[in-house]
């Protein structure tokens, strides 16, 4: 196969935490339960713990940093994750609020097909997944602030070695001089090579930051 399997990322990402100063632990099944970043003074910068069910699914994590505990909680419906939310904590003020929350559609073959972040009781981001005969996504299309209108819609173009090709991005500008109304504007980018498996739905595990 043209892709790189599980053994070799692990490899990879072993030397990698090695330049980006990252400590890792695991569980005796493989799941991550606790990760460490350092300086280059070798100090902590913060530390991450992740609990999980009885089904191996990710189900709460905290971390913390110098001035704040952001805690993650989970929830699944049929081994799917079905919504997350951030809850942030101020380390001198012990004050606790909720930062968003996050919501998760799937279509009948188990794709994700949408995603959601509220915050403040309005939706600032949503996703659409759009996936061709294939099943390898072919579009996203990003929703900002409640618009009906797509703000940034993203096509992808796969060779035979399974990475896209070629990624076209539209971005719907304001154009002052059009009576104050939106136009996309295209963009091309060329050899933007991408796994076409790669999991979606990544703004959960990394964080979601304003």
């Amino acid at each position: 196969s043209d892709l790189i399997n599980n053994d070799e990322l692990i490899r990879i990402e072993k030397i990698a935490d090695k330049y980006l100063e990252l400590e890792k632990e695991y569980d005796s099944v493989g799941n991550l339960i606790k990760e460490i970043s350092f300086n280059s003074l070798n100090q902590k910068e913060w530390i991450e713990h992740s609990f999980y069910d009885d089904d191996n699914h990710l189900i709460y994590s905290v971390s913390e940093e110098s001035q704040n505990i952001f805690n993650f909680l989970y929830s699944y419906n049929k081994n799917k994750l079905s919504q997350s939310v951030r809850i942030s904590q101020d380390k001198n003020t012990l004050l606790k609020e909720v930062d968003y929350v996050m919501l998760y559609e799937y279509d009948k073959k188990d794709r994700l097909i949408k995603e959601m972040i509220i915050q403040d009781g309005q939706i600032k981001y949503k996703y659409d997944y759009k996936y061709g005969k294939d099943n390898y996504i072919k579009k996203i299309i990003t929703y900002l602030y409640n618009s009906q209108e797509p703000s940034i819609i993203q096509e992808f173009y796969y060779n035979g070695a399974g990475y896209s090709k070629q990624e076209k991005e539209s971005y719907l500008k304001y154009n002052p001089y059009t009576d104050g109304k939106f136009y996309l504007a295209n963009f091309l980018t060329f050899n933007k090579f991408i796994n076409k498996d790669t999991t979606l739905g990544l703004n959960l595990l990394s964080g979601f930051s304003d």
